[in-house]
């Protein structure tokens, strides 16, 4: 079964960026006799294969027409992309899963420079927002421990590509970057896998070094998993929360995010030019946060398209011998992630995809309480010893008479005088309850 085709083609009619624009197909059925093919919109499925030089999916299944993250459903197998395996490093693969070294694949796909292994799942995992970050982790784990020195030639830490458990992979039967035909191999005795056994390879004692997968509770847990129906829809997010419904959805105000200082930009920007760190599997994903902390800090993007490009020559100095080349277009492609929805990514993420060392912010191993005590206590008695750090200083506090909260509380109450009901007033005024039982309590109530 094929979930999902993806594939990029010129049109002159709707062009971004890049002067590309993307075509995307989802699948619902087998999609196996011409009528179902038609219906999707193809003539035949070979025909599909053997017109586009692009053509992609993944091991998961989405609602909806948009590959979009929120859209997916299940997740039927973890994929694990390794690069630069030729054939002693293939020689490799297998031995390691012939060892017990590293689990067995059902499906090994020769990708042009590279090979995906596919580890099918005995049952499909239903992928929750919690689901979709547990099995992040025993893949980051599973791709730490399978793309090793041994089995890749770029087997340095920093070299190894963590990608999310929706990545989509190159479809056997279609081309590759190179025009060969990609191939592959079915290994009938390689068993369906379970999370827990996955997670078992992962959390090997031997592999540490790795930050491996999570704990065996987790694992079993996500066994437990089904879809529920029961969804907060647009509708019900209008009568709970009129304020937000009118700001984002009606107006299409932008959601409210911290104003990051421009430094951010700078430092990741030179990190780019500067790092001896930066590697070739990881270019992509380099420009790609590059734009991510444009969009975070406020940086135009002319002038992230400036600092992309002129990073160009740079990424593709690091091409060497190996014929994967970095060009513009690929930098173009990178300026995507220059969306609001990129503004969330976290640090270990943006780690993980570039291959780049963030630090954290430094406590001296203390944890946050007592460091922020500590930090307390060297303001007030050291460098603001008469408190005057507070002036013109801090949130002021909320008072009746300064509070929209409290305000619409007793607005709501003024309009349902016999109603005692909390939970009504939080519906009907789209705050939380806690908001309402603070502010409930009127001065006409002691009368």
């Amino acid at each position: 079964m094929m979930q999902a085709i993806y594939d990029v083609e010129p049109d002159a009619s709707r062009k971004n960026d890049s002067g590309r624009r993307s075509k995307t197909w989802v699948v619902v059925g087998d999609a196996t006799s011409d009528e179902d093919i038609k219906v999707c919109g193809w003539d035949s499925l070979g025909q599909l294969m053997g017109r586009y030089k692009f053509v992609v999916t993944t091991p998961a299944t989405y609602v909806g027409r948009r590959r979009f993250k929120a859209n997916t459903r299940y997740l039927y197998a973890i994929a694990i992309d390794l690069d630069e395996v030729g054939v002693p490093e293939l020689s490799e693969v297998i031995h390691q899963q012939t060892i017990g070294m590293t689990p067995q694949a059902n499906i090994i796909v020769n990708s042009g420079d590279g090979i995906h292994l596919y580890y099918i799942l005995a049952k499909p995992m239903p992928l929750y927002p919690k689901v979709y970050e547990t099995l992040t982790n025993i893949k980051k784990a599973l791709t730490r421990l399978v793309w090793n020195k041994a089995s890749s030639r770029t087997g340095e830490l920093n070299q190894v590509q963590i990608q999310p458990i929706i990545q989509p992979f190159r479809v056997p039967g279609s081309r590759t970057k190179h025009g060969d035909i990609v191939t592959a191999w079915h290994n009938a005795e390689a068993p369906l896998h379970t999370i827990e056994e996955l997670n078992r390879f992962a959390t090997k004692s031997s592999f540490k070094i790795y930050n491996s997968g999570v704990s065996q509770e987790q694992a079993q847990a996500l066994d437990k998993g089904a879809y529920s129906t029961n969804r907060l829809t647009k509708a019900r997010a209008k009568e709970l929360y009129p304020e937000w419904y009118q700001r984002r959805i009606e107006e299409g105000a932008p959601r409210k995010t911290w104003n990051v200082h421009r430094g951010l930009y700078e430092w990741w920007l030179n990190k780019l030019w500067e790092s001896d760190q930066v590697a070739i599997g990881h270019r992509y994903h380099c420009i790609m946060f590059l734009a991510v902390y444009a969009r975070k800090c406020n940086v135009p993007f002319e002038e992230l398209k400036r600092d992309a490009l002129a990073l160009v020559p740079r990424m593709e100095a690091l091409t060497g011998n190996t014929g994967r080349h970095f060009s513009v277009q690929d930098a173009l492609d990178a300026l995507k992630a220059y969306k609001e929805s990129s503004e969330t990514y976290p640090r270990q993420l943006i780690e993980d995809r570039s291959g780049l060392r963030i630090d954290k912010n430094k406590r001296n191993g203390r944890p946050q309480s007592e460091h922020v005590k500590m930090m307390t206590l060297i303001r007030d008695q050291i460098s603001y010893p008469n408190g005057d750090w507070r002036e013109g200083n801090g949130r002021p506090k909320a008072t009746k008479e300064n509070s929209p909260h409290y305000a619409k509380v007793q607005e709501w109450r003024d309009r349902n005088p016999n109603s005692t009901n909390k939970s009504r007033c939080a519906r009907e005024t789209g705050l939380s309850r806690p908001t309402v039982r603070k502010w409930w309590q009127s001065p006409w109530d002691s009368l």
